[in-house]
């Protein structure tokens, strides 16, 4: 059984409320992954806690894409991610964070694809 762009849709729209509240966006994103490679999802958050309309910051939503990247998620997962609306983090200081290590993944995964990784 596989799921659609929709149903991909909320699990990252779940996953990144749950990390919002919980403050465990690495492990939460972790958890996303997995769930979405083995096509099955509980969420565990109770539904009067879930609000759909809550977006997630942008370097949260690129640091999933640089992980479904990683993992090899077929092009209509990637697609279903990318098209998910995000927004920039009001804290500068945890976007800067963020973003940096977002560009060390991506540098890191270029090498890797490249055959590089780990040579100087």
């Amino acid at each position: 059984m596989s799921i659609g762009p929709t149903t991909l849709t909320r699990r990252l729209r779940v996953a990144a409320a749950i990390a919002g509240v919980l403050g465990i966006a690495s492990l939460c994103c972790l958890v996303m992954f997995y769930a979405a490679l083995l096509d099955f999802w509980h969420p565990c958050a109770q539904p009067e806690f879930v609000n759909p309309a809550l977006v997630p910051f942008d370097w949260y939503k690129a640091l999933v894409i640089e992980g479904a990247k990683y993992h090899k998620f077929p092009a209509a997962y990637l697609a279903a991610i990318e098209a998910v609306p995000s927004l920039a983090d009001p804290d500068s200081d945890r976007a800067a964070t963020n973003w940096a290590l977002i560009e060390k993944i991506r540098r890191d995964n270029a090498r890797l694809s490249e055959g590089k990784l780990g040579s100087q």
